[in-house]
């Protein structure tokens, strides 16, 4: 291995410039602020395995995967070098483009990464058919004509069998986002050009609804949560919201409308992608239970309980010609299914996130599953079961403990170990670029590790340390040393001759010197076991 593999990969070639989207796509999307640098676990293969068993069906072989409107494609990527499959993508914003072909040159992965809008890239005859084609949040975000080249895409691009990933905006949730995302998005609209730049045009377009709210219109009895909507928004990143709120098109639908949609497609509703929807008893009541299991069709039944939970965002797999397991073949591959804990041990608790509120598992349940897991080695659900047997507890109560915490990014879903050792390379190329971009810019926070396939949260801070770590410098206190001198340069701070000497000497200096001990304590041996270094 060399010291700067980055630079050893050709660039992939891709269309040209002029080819990439029509005048049409950039007068619609919001293309001159970059969206943000998110991953998105829903993406990774691994967790489609895990959802369909947990749903008792077979989940396809997948060998070549597609991305529609990738964004940044950092999940794209990552899923990349931590898999063996083939990925292919498109988003017509060229600097996403731009920055997702850096990180597939720097891991030597042969993703297909084009800037072309939907048009062009679904209609390519030089694509092959998928196993997987995935689509994040776009589906709120577009017109009904690319919805309608998506959907033709899907019928004659997915193999049979192969799995489609769709996540959108859901109603009857985002009810009374609808007129304020109008008043926001017609109010950037017609600002004019000196107002500014579209991250001002934004906060200008809050101030403006924040003004309309305040007078105590009657809308606002119809839609009382209203104001602490707009509230929840101004918290969120531009970058965000430009994506989010400001597109000339923003729709979210009914499950029924989408499964409608989907139809002609071939494709049929396989299961969600949260994991705490395959645990409905836990966020819903007996009555709502009994209610819901009244009705016989499929998507009258997701429908209500969108209903009942006021869901607000759906994240769902569909599937051409779902194949189901017979039980026996169901509790097998699920006793195969492999995890490893990807937080501190000690700092587990056993409360989570649900519809309906916090919930929280008994800890005499939780508890000695997870301390089979705090070697931070891949365990599977057999192991774990067999290891707490002695307990009383059911492989049932494995398997609701081991989804709940991987739904709360505390657990992850590992790879075998012959693909670990295969995507290893790959994953540290893909690491070293990002320390070495991290030397610059701060806006990636996550890693990938082999063991996972996918991202693990490093904040920039801890990118910081590692890239210390790597420079060989002795102790943790050089490495945040290193870390204040990167960061004060950044905002422009003069350094002086010794490392480390302009940080403040005073309690927030002792502050950091104690996170980088217990970050070089504790967070660090979990990253090494993750083979992230």
């Amino acid at each position: 291995m060399t010291d700067n593999p980055i630079f050893e990969v050709d660039v992939l070639s891709r269309p040209s410039v002029a080819a990439s989207s029509s005048q049409s796509d950039n007068d619609r999307y919001v293309t001159d602020i970059t969206y943000t640098m998110n991953y998105k676990p829903e993406i990774n293969p691994l967790l489609i395995d895990f959802s369909f068993l947990l749903a008792g069906l077979r989940a396809p072989s997948i060998k070549t995967a597609c991305e529609l409107g990738f964004g940044q494609g950092l999940s794209l990527n990552f899923h990349a070098a931590g898999s063996t499959i083939s990925w292919y993508g498109n988003d017509f914003n060229l600097k996403h483009v731009l920055f997702a072909e850096e990180l597939a040159k720097a891991s030597g992965t042969n993703c297909l990464l084009s800037p072309q809008a939907f048009r062009a890239f679904c209609a390519r005859d030089d694509l092959p058919d998928f196993d997987f084609i995935c689509l994040h949040g776009i589906w709120s975000w577009i017109d009904d004509e690319n919805r309608s080249i998506i959907v033709e895409f899907l019928q004659r691009k997915l193999k049979p069998g192969g799995v489609a990933y769709v996540s959108y905006n859901a109603l009857p949730g985002m009810t009374d986002v609808m007129p304020i995302r109008k008043m926001l998005s017609e109010h950037a609209s017609l600002a004019n050009h000196d107002e500014g730049d579209l991250a001002s045009k934004i906060e200008n377009a809050i101030a403006f609804v924040e003004k309309f709210l305040a007078i105590n219109p009657k809308l606002s009895s119809s839609f009382p949560h209203m104001m602490q909507r707009l509230n929840h928004i101004k918290k969120q990143p531009k970058q965000y919201l430009a994506h989010e709120y400001f597109n000339s098109d923003w729709k979210p639908v009914h499950f029924t409308d989408m499964k409608s949609v989907l139809e002609p497609a071939g494709l049929q509703f396989a299961c969600s992608a949260n994991l705490i929807d395959h645990f409905s008893d836990i966020y819903l009541d007996q009555d709502q239970i009994d209610f819901l299991n009244s009705i016989d069709d499929v998507s009258m039944r997701e429908s209500m309980k969108d209903s009942i939970i006021n869901q607000q965002f759906r994240a769902d797999y569909w599937i051409k010609d779902p194949q189901p397991l017979s039980p026996a073949d169901k509790d097998a591959a699920l006793k195969a299914i492999r995890v490893v804990l990807v937080k501190d041990f000690e700092k587990m608790t056993p409360e989570f996130m649900t519809y309906m509120g916090t919930a929280s598992l008994h800890q005499s349940v939780c508890d000695p599953i997870l301390a089979v897991l705090s070697d931070y080695k891949p365990h599977s659900l057999h192991d774990i079961h067999q290891a707490v047997e002695a307990l009383s507890l059911s492989i049932e109560q494995v398997l609701r403990v081991v989804a709940i915490f991987i739904a709360k990014e505390d657990l992850a879903l590992a790879n075998s170990d012959e693909v670990i050792e295969q995507v290893s390379h790959s994953c540290e190329r893909i690491n070293t670029y990002l320390l070495a971009r991290g030397t610059i810019a701060d806006d990636v926070n996550y890693m990938v590790s082999p063991l996972t396939g996918g991202g693990v949260l490093v904040p920039n801070i801890e990118q910081l340390y590692l890239v210390g770590r790597r420079r060989k410098l002795p102790d943790p206190v050089s490495w945040m040393k290193f870390a204040w001198d990167v960061n004060y340069s950044r905002i422009g701070g003069i350094l002086g001759e010794e490392p480390g000497s302009t940080m403040p000497e005073d309690d927030f200096g002792d502050e950091l010197k104690a996170h980088v001990h217990q970050w070089g304590g504790k967070k660090l041996p979990i990253l090494l076991a993750l083979k992230i270094k």
